[in-house]
């Protein structure tokens, strides 16, 4: 569930361990953690005792079942429960780059606090992985999947619309492509793209979509800015 720290002390039989006051939504519970990037008023994903995680700090280290939280103390001081980073919940940085590298997943100021935070990531969906052989490069793109899909759940397929806007530049003015065997490679086209601005990928899809493609968009996208530029 997602919770709100509302009081922070330091522990006061460990220096790199603070005592935090959270509210979950129908109870403050105290939790104790070493997490360096939390302060009071932060809203965080919150594990109770009975609860489980899906595996460890570091990405992939997943443990079948999930580890189950307990009650417990932390150098003498109760915890009811854990506050999570992002691959404690079963995911990884490269799904969420705006997750610390060290420590508990922040949550914008309009998460509500007592709802899933599992639902809030959009970790409640079921991912589909398909696993692509040599004989299958219409399936090497996004919209060779995303056709995949559709035809696997018998969906309609609807490719997007692109629409290029050019100006009266010529491309010749700033690359030149030369075929040095013309009967391997008959022909080669290339265009040139000003002004691109290299940063996170925008999603123009639901947050669901969005939970299916990112890592695959982001690395598509990303590949895409590189072999053009």
């Amino acid at each position: 569930m997602i919770g709100q720290i509302d009081k922070i002390e330091k522990h006061p039989d460990a220096d790199k361990l603070i005592i935090c006051q959270v509210n979950v939504g129908t109870e403050t519970i105290q939790i104790v953690t070493g997490a360096p990037n939390v302060k009071e008023g932060d809203k965080v994903p919150v594990v109770l005792a009975g609860g489980r995680v899906a595996g460890g700090h570091e990405p992939g280290q997943r443990v079948e079942g999930g580890i189950k939280i307990k009650k417990g103390k932390l150098r003498g001081v109760d915890s009811y429960g854990m506050m999570c980073s992002i691959e404690e919940l079963g995911s990884d940085r490269n799904m969420y780059p705006e997750a610390p590298e060290y420590g508990i997943y922040i949550f914008d100021d309009d998460a509500v606090v007592g709802e899933s935070a599992v639902k809030a990531l959009g970790l409640d969906d079921v991912v589909f992985e398909y696993e692509i052989t040599s004989n299958r490069v219409d399936c090497y793109g996004v919209l060779g999947i995303a056709r995949e899909a559709a035809a696997t759940f018998q969906k309609k397929f609807c490719p997007p619309i692109v629409e290029v806007k050019e100006n009266d530049e010529k491309a010749s003015d700033y690359v030149k492509v030369t075929v040095e065997d013309s009967e391997l490679c008959p022909r080669y086209c290339a265009r040139v793209v000003k002004n691109v601005k290299i940063g996170p990928s925008v999603f123009l899809y639901s947050n669901e979509a969005a939970t299916l493609l990112r890592q695959f968009w982001h690395k598509w996208f990303s590949s895409m800015l590189v072999s053009i530029s």
